[in-house]
Parts: C-alpha cells; structure tokens; sequence
C-alpha cells in the first residue's frame, strides 16, 4: 500500500468517525473539543466524557464518590485547606476542590491509565487505538482492563474482536447505563479509525 493510500484510508476513517460522533449532541460536543484545540487529543477525549465538576458528586452509574474531570474519591486524597491537609468527602470534611486540583488529579488519573495501556499491550497501536484504548482504563479501572477480554483480543492480534469488545462495558450493577453505551460506541469507533 503506498503512503498516498494509506493517508487517504486514515483520513477516510477518521470523516466516518466524526460522522458519526457528530450524530449526537454529546459526540459534537466531543469532535469540537478534540478538533478545536491545542490540548492533547487523549485529554480532550476524556474530558470531553468526564466533563470537569469542582464539587464531589456521587457517579451517577456506579454511585462512587467523584469529583473534577472524573476522580474517584479514594481514602488516601488530600487537598490543602486552611495549611492543613484534609481529606475530600466522604473520608473528610473537603466537598470542593479548585481548578488546580482538579488538574492535578486528572493528570496523576491519566498517567496511571497511560501507563496501563502502554505497560499491558504487546502489540503496536494507532495513535487513535491508543487514545480510544486510555480512555477505555481511565473509565473502567486499571484491575478491569488488566483482567479484560478486549486486552487478550488485542495482544492475540485481533483487533476486530477487541473492538467489538467494546460494546461489553457498558453496565454499572448488571444495568446497561446509556451514557456507557454511546461513549463505547465513540471510543470503538475511534480504535477503528
């Protein structure tokens, strides 16, 4: 296949992506962000999914404890309050956190899903395989993917099959979560484009 080809199948693969991501109001939303701007296209992604809440909320899915672009809350996260180190809800009294920390979280967040993804796979990956995938493990947990069906598929070489495994993470409490289901939909048509 020659370089000319291969560019125009990418960039023929990439238009059906956004096609179909622009049939929704939340897949517009998400183009806008990851076509409109500077910021890594990996981040834009999952910020496009996660949105960004400076108050802890409980997931509506899986009703964790959350806040900022998706954090769930553990036992051990602190933030500085009044020189002290205090604990966020519901370990502590915290129940808002500020841009910064927002940022701070998201970063240790995406670094730890990164090097999942990078750390379990053996075989080479499209950038947008590997985006698709990272916001895959940012979403389910590092222990999820590391146990996944889609991670065996993809390191046995079968990438059709590890799209198609996608479409099986979209439950919270054995309920299919419709938010779940197109944000699959966007990365399996990411990871195929």
């Amino acid at each position: 296949m020659t370089p000319r080809l291969k560019w125009l199948l990418g960039s023929l693969g990439l238009a059906l992506v956004l096609y179909g991501l622009s049939r929704t109001q939340r897949g517009g939303e998400i183009i806008s962000n990851i076509v409109g701007g500077s910021v890594d296209k990996i981040a834009k992604l999952i910020v496009g999914e996660e949105g960004d809440k400076l108050t802890v909320y409980r997931d509506p899915g899986a009703g964790a404890w959350t806040v900022g672009k998706g954090h769930l809350i553990l036992s051990t996260d602190t933030v500085m309050r009044a020189g002290a180190s205090q604990k966020l809800h519901p370990f502590g009294p915290v129940t808002d956190i500020t841009q910064a920390e927002s940022d701070s979280f998201f970063k240790n967040d995406i670094s730890v899903a990164t090097h999942a993804v990078d750390n379990a796979v053996k075989v080479l990956l499209t950038s947008n395989q590997r985006a698709a995938l990272i916001s895959l493990v940012f979403n389910i947990g590092v222990t999820a993917w590391k146990a996944s069906t889609i991670l065996r598929k993809l390191n046995a070489s079968d990438f059709v099959g590890a799209a198609n495994e996608f479409s099986r993470w979209i439950y919270d409490n054995g309920v299919i979560v419709e938010g779940l289901v197109d944000r699959r939909e966007r990365e399996r048509n990411l990871f195929l484009s």
